[in-house]
């Protein structure tokens, strides 16, 4: 059985490598590529990458209309041939039109994938970390999402410290107490 190292990175613009794949910020650039990660971790089977990201903001759409709009923040994996493995990103959604697992106004929420294929070699836990890493950095002092309560996404999360706060039809809403934040939501 192979391990996986992640190598700690002071400078969060320095990119990282992880289970084959290069870890970095996220940009707007990103955006398609984001739609799939959404799209292939839908275990529904209804999402598309097209369906994901239309020009209105409702479903799954809304984590990524605009991306990246004033707040947002997120990394990616990228395969080696440039394509996103995963990715994980958060938004903060105002009281009046929350997310999918809206805790409080200014507490962002997280999305978090990783490919078929990528899956199993520690990049979702490597992305889990950088999330944190770049919340307690924005200042937040809690980050939510929400998951599939019988995935493996969800014992990862349940690892790295994030606590459910709410089941609702089979997923549940996760919660992750920021150390160390500052001041913020």
């Amino acid at each position: 059985m192979s391990t996986t190292q992640v190598f700690e990175v002071p400078d969060r613009d320095v990119p990282a490598v992880v289970g084959g794949v290069l870890l970095r910020s996220a940009t707007a650039a990103d955006a398609r590529g984001l739609a799939r990660v959404l799209a292939d971790s839908d275990t529904t089977g209804m999402q598309t990458a097209s369906r994901v990201l239309p020009a209105g903001g409702s479903g799954l759409s809304r984590y990524l209309v605009g991306w990246t709009r004033a707040g947002d923040y997120g990394v990616v994996a990228v395969d080696p041939s440039g394509a996103v493995a995963g990715a994980a990103w958060a938004r903060v959604f105002p009281p009046y039109e929350p997310g999918d697992a809206f805790i409080a106004a200014g507490v962002p929420e997280m999305k978090l994938g990783t490919r078929s294929a990528w899956r199993g070699r520690g990049i979702g836990r490597a992305l889990t970390r950088m999330m944190i890493d770049r919340t307690r950095a924005a200042r937040h002092a809690r980050l939510s999402l929400a998951v599939d309560s019988q995935s493996t996404a969800h014992m990862l999360l349940l690892s790295e410290g994030f606590r459910v706060v709410r089941e609702q039809e089979g997923r549940s809403v996760l919660l992750r107490v920021i150390e160390d934040h500052g001041s913020g939501g």
